[in-house]
């Protein structure tokens, strides 16, 4: 499904009914404390992040306790009792609606937080877009080394798989700051993307190892058993990945319309960047994935009141997001939203440059929503960059097509109309003041139907004087790219020129020595 389709098909959930009605009131309901000394077991004041420490409210919302609750000690008269209670209605049994579904919730084998997800936003508990039916939260993170993190297993995603925690932090106290923070529906990209389970795998080897030593006859089989269980395991990661890895981006969009909090020093802990911490390749500024999930209006979550910020470190960050910000916005038209092409494909490059990721494909992949493409490659870890880069550039809109052409000052390696991956991350790119998208283009580079064959729709000199470099201020039709026609008619790029002066543009125009031609491209 490309983001037409998704707009297409969840237009009046996002942005109608499902949307707007989704407001319930609260202005009658009974107040609510969640307090971090009973959700934690921890004092209130040892908790440094002050959003944590507790939340009161009339949202309806349920301790973890209570929602980790089986329904089947409740039975249906106890389960209805327990959400007339909380929501203050007063259903009776023989009468419910409900009741047939309730039953059915308890067969189950569902807790009650569960339940309550069906009902009210506030259960604590992961669930599918059909229950949210509207743009949700969405939280940002940085990347602990391993050994500060720890693997949870939390019913809040029907233990799953689990979560990679940062040793300090608790599920249960993010949940009290976003409550706080105003949140209904948040994505967590821990919760809601399945992870790799190392404990399960570890678990795994131990019963492999035992079975093992007892039927060590049969031990060649136990491995093949073993290893095909791994690989199916693998496979339904992938096939998962494919898809919601490459679509992550979208979620960030449509925080757009709610907010996004970020935590910079580590998902949940306080907030507690150095200057020194900015050059670490575990600071969230140099995340390839992070680059994606920025929009303007990032709330910094692990607020502690600024007693353990070093002096100034909020105004540099506040400094960094602007900058990425502007960045990632220069693509856009203010005065047309339908317009807006995303992050110009040169300044996407070069900050792609800076940022470190565990797998080498996520700086190809995480480049897709930044660039607006037409439709996103799948996810794949075992995808080469190559396979991966062009995947992607078949998908990018004409104009930023045009820009690889027209402004790398080289021929490409694979493809030579264009950089290949290694030239786009190693290779001399032009400066971001020359790659926006507001400078008079008037050439263009698209795909036809048939896969893997690039044209450029613009003015044509058929013979020329040998290329030369000049530096100036970017006009329509001040870069050229010079080359030479293959057999079949395919054009050979040698190199790009530039024409500084405009006066010199105008009189080469006169000239009427260009025409607008189809040019079909190596």
């Amino acid at each position: 499904m490309n983001g037409q389709e998704w707009v297409e098909r969840y237009r009046r959930d996002a942005f109608g009914d499902g949307q707007g009605g989704h407001g319930y009131e609260y202005a009658s309901s009974p107040k609510v404390t969640l307090s971090a000394s009973i959700e934690s077991g921890r004092r209130e004041s040892s908790i440094p992040v002050l959003n944590q420490r507790s939340y009161t409210g009339r949202k309806p919302v349920i301790s973890s306790s209570l929602a980790d609750t089986p329904c089947t000690s409740l039975g249906v008269k106890g389960l209805l009792r327990k959400l007339n209670a909380i929501l203050s209605t007063s259903y009776m049994v023989e009468t419910c609606p409900l009741s047939t579904f309730l039953e059915d919730y308890i067969g189950k084998g569902y807790d009650f937080g569960t339940v309550y997800g069906r009902l009210c936003p506030f259960c604590n508990r992961a669930v599918p877009w059909w229950v949210a039916r509207q743009y949700p939260w969405a939280i940002s993170h940085a990347w602990m080394d391993e050994k500060d993190r720890k693997d949870v297993h939390t019913p809040i995603n029907e233990c799953e798989w689990p979560m990679l925690m940062p040793r300090d932090a608790d599920l249960d106290l993010i949940h009290i700051e976003m409550l706080n923070n105003g949140a209904e529906y948040v994505w967590l990209d821990v919760l809601c993307l399945r992870q790799k389970d190392k404990w399960q795998e570890e678990q795994r080897e131990e019963q492999r190892v035992e079975w093992h030593d007892q039927h060590a006859e049969r031990c060649d089989r136990c491995v093949e058993d073993w290893h095909a269980e791994q690989r199916e395991e693998r496979e339904d990661r992938r096939a998962e990945w494919a898809v919601d890895v490459s679509t992550i981006g979208r979620v960030y969009e449509m925080a757009r319309k709610k907010q996004l909090v970020c935590y910079l020093s580590g998902l949940g802990r306080p907030f507690a960047l150095k200057m020194d911490d900015l050059q670490s390749d575990r600071c969230w500024f140099r995340q390839v994935w992070t680059l994606q999930e920025v929009n303007k209006a990032v709330i910094i979550g692990g607020d502690t009141g600024d007693r353990f910020v070093e002096k100034g470190m909020r105004a540099r960050v506040d400094e960094e997001l602007s900058s990425l910000e502007e960045s990632i916005n220069a693509g856009d038209n203010d005065d047309d939203d339908d317009d807006d092409m995303g992050m110009p494909v040169f300044i996407a490059l070069l900050e792609m440059r800076r940022r470190v990721s565990v797998d080498a494909v996520d700086k190809v992949s995480g480049l897709a929503y930044l660039l607006q493409t037409h439709e996103i490659p799948p996810y794949s870890v075992a995808e080469s960059l190559e396979g991966a880069w062009t995947a992607l550039v078949d998908e990018l809109n004409m104009t930023y097509r045009g820009h690889l052409f027209f402004l790398y000052p080289k021929r490409g390696k694979n493809k030579l109309w264009r950089p290949s991956w290694r030239q786009a991350m190693e290779g001399t790119l032009l400066p971001p003041r020359l790659s926006d998208r507001d400078s008079g283009w008037s050439g263009n580079v698209r795909s036809p139907e048939e896969r893997g064959v690039d044209c450029c729709d613009g003015p044509c000199i058929n013979s020329g004087s040998d290329p030369y470099d000049s530096d100036g201020t970017f006009q329509e039709r001040q870069f050229w790219v010079v080359g030479e026609r293959l057999l079949g008619l395919k054009f050979k790029k040698v190199s790009v020129f530039q024409i500084p002066n405009k006066k010199d543009v105008k009189r080469l125009h006169k000239l009427g020595v260009t025409t607008n031609t189809k040019t079909f491209l190596a």
